[in-house]
């Protein structure tokens, strides 16, 4: 199995496309797998690993909206993690909208445009203005699945007249009269 680290080497131009469109990145950690078992060594050593991986592509933002985000992989998160993340000033950053587990789970044992429409229809009906939502395929035979779906998806918030906005511009939109997110 490929680390998440490499892949991002291997797709560094794909990266830097990425984020010259607007997008942000976020840390997900080296591997897809649960880290809330390790102790605080242990994880902010794989945590600074994914960081410096993605620090080349990572564009200097001005604040406030500068934000540092973390997704814990697997959406499962430990004290230790909180406490790592907290002294490294990472936000962590999770769901609302999902399917199994935390992540909308694309494939669902059904193929192609069946799989697609399900998955649309699923997002859908529990999606409203704030919503975040992730299509997380970590299955590599599910991955072509992704543009559709994620196109279906654009498609019906725009027919709604939601727009897709960075983590960092929601949460700016959210910041009350403290400069503290609720």
């Amino acid at each position: 199995r490929s680390s998440i680290l490499a892949k991002a080497r291997d797709c560094a131009g794909l990266m830097r496309r990425i984020v010259a469109a607007g997008h942000e990145l976020c840390n997900h950690m080296p591997h897809d797998r649960s880290y809330a078992l390790l102790g605080e060594p242990a994880f902010a050593a794989d945590l600074r690993a994914a960081e410096e991986s993605l620090a080349p592509y990572q564009p200097q933002l001005p604040p406030p909206s500068a934000r540092t985000w973390f997704r814990p992989p697997m959406g499962a998160m430990s004290c230790a993690m909180a406490r790592v993340l907290q002294r490294e000033g990472y936000s962590p950053l999770l769901v609302d909208v999902f399917r199994f587990s935390n992540d909308v789970f694309v494939g669902g044992g059904r193929r192609g445009t069946q799989a697609g429409a399900a998955t649309v229809e699923y997002c859908a009906r529990r999606t409203k203005p704030g919503s975040v939502v992730i299509f997380h395929v970590p299955r590599a035979r599910d991955r072509l699945s992704v543009v559709p779906i994620t196109t279906g998806f654009l498609e019906w918030c725009e027919s709604r007249g939601l727009s897709c906005v960075t983590a960092s511009e929601l949460a700016a939109s959210h910041v009350g009269a403290n400069n503290v997110l609720p």
